[in-house]
């Protein structure tokens, strides 16, 4: 016996499994959407690490503060006009100037190749180059998850929304009919009345005319009235 293509059961399977995809694609779309932006924002803003030249960092810097310490304890004040040939007063100067936590001075080529500083600087120099490295690496990485995850949040659902309308068109249908169907009921039965009262006013108007045109005395009648007006 040949298989109808048309028939209730192949209509359901169809149901289900459109409706199926459409969920996933929905659920897809806004979760795994809002995670990948979530995860992007997040990696773009977190930026490099500074943890691999800590320690080196910190006995560098502890070494400067005890030599700046020495100094102190000598005697040797700090004076910002100081030249490099003033010997431990510009020690002094320079060690002061490159701990100072409010300027980076070791992007100056003074501090950089000063043998006081300059391993202290080198060190500093490479954390944040690595740093910032990360810092690029990181925003880069996050706004292309962000941008893939506003792709996913705008489209997949778009697109099991438009499946799911279209697995469940025929129940939208009946619900519209559902809905439209007893108003349009009503007013056929309140018309109804209406429509009998004009059909019998034809009706009436049509027999009276044709009694009219059937009786020769009142054609006759007729005539002989419209001779006398002569």
């Amino acid at each position: 016996m040949k298989e109808e293509f048309l028939n209730e059961a192949r209509y359901q399977k169809n149901e289900k499994n459109l409706t199926r995809v459409a969920i996933i694609l929905l659920v897809v779309g806004l979760v795994g959407g809002l995670a990948l932006i979530v995860t992007g924002g997040i990696i773009a803003v977190s930026g490099g690490k500074k943890s691999e030249y800590s320690k080196e960092i910190k006995s560098e810097k502890k070494k400067l503060e005890e030599r700046y310490q020495e100094l102190v304890d000598k005697g040797v004040t700090y004076d910002f006009f100081t030249e490099y040939t003033d010997g431990e007063k510009y020690e002094l100067k320079i060690i002061h100037e490159v701990l100072d936590p409010s300027v980076n001075s070791c992007v100056f080529t003074e501090y950089k190749n000063s043998e006081y500083t300059s391993n202290y600087c080198d060190l500093i120099n490479k954390q944040n180059m690595k740093y910032n490295t990360g810092m690029a690496k990181s925003f880069l990485g996050g706004t292309v998850l962000t941008l893939i995850g506003i792709a996913l949040i705008t489209t997949l659902p778009m697109i099991g929304g438009i499946l799911l309308l279209i697995a469940k068109r025929r129940h939208i249908t009946a619900f519209t009919t559902q809905q439209v169907l007893p108003v349009a009921q009503e007013g056929i039965v309140k018309m109804a009345p209406t429509a009998g009262v004009v059909a019998r006013e034809i009706s009436k108007g049509i027999v009276e005319g044709k009694n009219e045109a059937d009786d020769p005395q009142d054609t006759q009648e007729g005539s002989q009235e419209d001779k006398k007006d002569i």
